[in-house]
This record gives C-alpha cells, structure tokens and sequence, in this order.
C-alpha cells in the first residue's frame, strides 16, 4: 500500500541497472536488438501487472478486500474498510467489517465504540450499549466510550445514568467539546436551560468546530432574551456552514425583530436557496415582504409555505391578513377560516374573522367569532369591545 513512497528513491537504482546492462552487454554482437526485445518484454509485462494493480485501486473497497485476500488479520485493512462502508451509508457491511476487528482485537477500543454507535443507528439499542459496557470495563479510562454510551442513553429515556456517563466522560477529558455538548442537550431536556447553556458554550471553548453547537446556544440565548448574544451564536453557525436553512431562519427572525428587514430577508432568502422547501423561512419572508409593502411579493411566498405545508395555519393566518388590507375580505375569510380549522386555539385569527364577518353584515358569524376569540383569551380587550359594538347594533335593528 505504501509502494507509491518509493517511486523517487528507485530512480536512481534504475538508472544505475540500465547503464549497468548497457555496460555489461557492450560485447555482444546483437545488442541493440537483444536489449530491445528485452525492454519490450518488460514493458508489456508490466503493462499487465499495472492493469491488474489498477484493478485493486479503484476505491477503498477493492484495495482493502485485495488487502484481506492476501494478508491474514489484517486490522487496519478491516478497520478502513469499514469506515470507507460508513461513508457509503452501507451500515450492515461496516458492522461486519467493525466486529470482524473486534474479534481480531478485543482491545481495539476505537472500533468497538464505533460498532456501538453504528449498532444504536440500526435500532439495536440492547446490543450497543452492551458493546460500550465491554469497552469501558476493558479501558474505563476511555472518554469516548463513555460520551457514547451517554447518548444512547440519553436518547432512550435514561437520562440519570447518561449523565453519569457524561460527567465521567469529562472528568477523564475536561475539554472534550463533544461531551459539553451532549450534556447540554440532556439538561435542557430536563429543565437545566442555564446549565445546559454553560455546557454549550465550554463546547465553543473546547474549539468543537460543530455549528449545531452555536445553533442550540443561539437558541437557549433567545429564549433567555439575550438576542445580541442570540444573533452572534447564529452568525457563527452560518460562518462555519452557510448553507444551514434552520440557522439563518431563526436569525433572520431575530434580525427582523429588531427592525432590520432588509438583513432580516436576505437571511430568509438564503435559507431558501439552501432549501427551496422550508415552508418556515417562507413564510417568514412573506411577513417581512407584507411589512415592506410589497403585497404580491408576500402572497406568493405565503401560497408556496402553504403548498409545502398544507397544515401550516400561520401561513393561512398571513395570506388572511394580506388579502384583507387589500380589501378582499371574502378570500381573507377562507384563509382564516382554513387557520382557524388547524388552530382553533388561535384567538386572533377568531377576531380577524369577526371582524371581517361584520364588514359582510353576517352579524350572527361575527359574534361567534368574538365569541371564540373571548373564550379563548377572555382578557381581549379588541374583541369585548368589539362584541360590544356589534350586539348592541344588533339589538337596535328591527324585527330584534
């Protein structure tokens, strides 16, 4: 395998064992035509065995099996090969080739831990974290096994004894960036969000280059309502990758909250670029759009969030909004009523129907409206007076 590195070397013995056979085969009569049969005879033999060499060197596959086929135990053939099989997304023939190894090499803790993770990927939950309890108990002081085992079980509900494992993960390799993270996911799982931010950002720290990190930060900061700080995580994250669609989503929403639309679309446009079917960062661009006066702009990018997400009420919600401030109050009442339908809950968009019912003179469908609207958030100032407004009309006009 590492034949290549001898190339320069050989040069010069090359040289030597041409002018050498040059030398020694002076004297003979035919020389010129002997030393030519012979050249040709070892170009074409070589010419051969290169063809069949090529064959093995196609991809990691082929050179590792070669590799296997003409050694024995070879670990290191197994273990490449396997990785190249994870990279293909080919799991059941990595697995082989990772307990292949672990057979030759029990003690080859690196691969078992691969093994296991690739084993809780399949679903083999039992089978994985007893792979990872052999690991630890054969070199405990091993902090990738434990964050591992951490996360698988974390991921199934065990979050006491995947915090123990995280912890002792840390204690044998305080800067692992991989742990912080995964212990910050688990204590905001279970209500820790401070704690979970402290974990999050030892993960920046430890230069764990991963942009999720930044991403969950920016997250747990807005919901503290620390938006500079929130906006600075999320910028990272899209240095690190741009491409990310949910990141420059949640930015682009936080830009816009604070009055920068023009940055604010340019971040939802972006999300769109990387992923033409986000219906949030549609919509989302809608609202900014709609608040830009560019009303058309906005209703196309609403109707799209609604064609990639037939249940996605805000976008109905929207559109309803649009369409009734340019007056076509029996479209934005079919949009509101489709909101209302996936969100009954929605006390504004209740309100928006009442309203848009009384301008019809559907007095009764307004009041219901209103109606849900105060059931639903009875401290609504707008729609009690509302109501108000309407019943006592109603009360006023004849045959009442």
């Amino acid at each position: 395998m590492a034949d290549r590195y001898t190339y320069i070397p050989l040069v010069g013995l090359f040289i030597s064992f041409v002018w050498g056979l040059y030398e020694l085969s002076r004297t003979w009569r035919r020389q010129a035509i002997v030393l030519s049969a012979a050249g040709l005879a070892v170009v074409a033999f070589f010419s051969v065995v290169t063809r069949q060499q090529l064959a093995y060197w196609q991809n990691s596959e082929t050179l590792f099996l070669h590799d296997l086929q003409v050694t024995d135990d070879n670990l290191v053939a197994r273990a490449n090969l396997a990785v190249y099989y994870r990279s293909q997304n080919r799991i059941d023939d990595a697995i082989k080739q990772f307990q292949a190894g672990a057979q030759l090499r029990p003690d080859y803790v690196e691969g078992r831990n691969d093994l296991a993770n690739l084993l809780a990927r399949q679903g083999r939950i039992d089978d994985a974290i007893h792979e990872l309890q052999d690991v630890i108990h054969l070199k405990p002081e091993f902090p990738e096994a434990h964050c591992s085992l951490g996360r698988i079980l974390a991921d199934h509900g065990r979050g006491d004894e995947a915090l123990a494992q995280f912890q002792e993960a840390l204690r044998l390799k305080p800067n692992y960036g991989e742990a912080h993270y995964a212990l910050g996911h688990l204590l905001y799982a279970r209500g820790e969000p401070d704690a979970a931010l402290a974990q999050l950002l030892e993960a920046e720290h430890d230069q764990f280059g991963d942009p999720a990190v930044y991403f969950e930060a920016g997250k747990l900061l807005s919901e503290k309502n620390q938006i500079d700080a929130a906006i600075a995580q999320f910028q990272t994250a899209v240095r690190i990758n741009p491409t990310l669609a949910d990141v420059r989503n949640e930015l682009g929403k936080l830009i816009a909250d604070k009055g920068r639309l023009d940055e604010a679309g340019f971040q939802f446009q972006e999300a769109i670029r990387s992923a033409p079917n986000n219906a949030e960062a549609r919509n989302n661009l809608g609202n900014v759009l709609a608040i830009k006066g560019q009303s058309d702009a906005a209703a196309v990018q609403f109707q799209e969030a609604i064609r990639l997400k037939p249940d996605y009420a805000d976008s109905y919600f929207n559109l309803g909004n649009l369409l009734a401030n340019g007056g076509r109050t029996a479209e934005a009442i079919a949009q509101f009523q489709q909101a209302v339908r996936l969100n009954p809950n929605d006390a504004e968009a209740h309100y928006n129907l009442g309203n848009l019912f009384s301008k019809q003179n559907k007095t009764d469908e307004a009041i219901h409206e209103l109606q849900e609207a105060l059931r639903i958030r009875p401290n609504y100032p707008a729609a009690a007076a509302q109501l108000s407004r309407i019943t006592q009309l109603k009360g006023t006009q004849p045959n009442n």
